[in-house]
């Protein structure tokens, strides 16, 4: 069968379109907008991006992957090794993609701060959770040992 040159265009065009909105995908996600990835119709991965996004900052954003499955009655929400499962009745689809977005969002931030503290030192440069009176606290501010 041989195809005629407008049949090939098309052919050419319809097999790019995909791999363009693939690429326009990516580019979005690189430029520090969360990765949401929906398994199942309720909610949309686009609805809880779009709540999300105003919540993280791009570095947050790049820094977690949320999975939002749809179990019928119930809904999972996945965010690095951190899930829930909520209940939902009624399928009220704006309604999970707020709670995805909201739990989301408290990971990611709990996250973020967890690493922050790390480097936090408070008093006379003795690294947080350390009893400044303690011996471990005067050797690490180099007032002894």
């Amino acid at each position: 069968m041989q195809l005629s040159a407008a049949s090939l265009g098309i052919a050419v065009v319809a097999l790019l379109i995909p791999s363009a909105a693939g690429a326009a995908a990516a580019a979005a996600a690189q430029a520090g907008e969360p990765k949401v990835e929906a398994v199942g119709a309720c909610p949309e991965a686009g609805a809880v991006r779009g709540l999300l996004a105003p919540l993280v900052s791009a570095t947050e954003a790049d820094d977690a992957t949320v999975i939002v499955q749809d179990r019928g009655p119930r809904f999972r929400i996945a965010v690095g090794a951190t899930a829930t499962m909520l209940d939902d009745p009624a399928r009220d689809c704006a309604v999970r993609a707020q709670e995805a977005a909201i739990f989301a969002a408290l990971v990611t931030l709990v996250v973020a701060l967890a690493i922050g503290l790390a480097g936090v030192r408070c008093g006379r440069d003795v690294p947080l959770g350390v009893d400044p009176g303690s011996d471990a606290a005067a050797v690490d501010a180099g007032d002894g040992g």
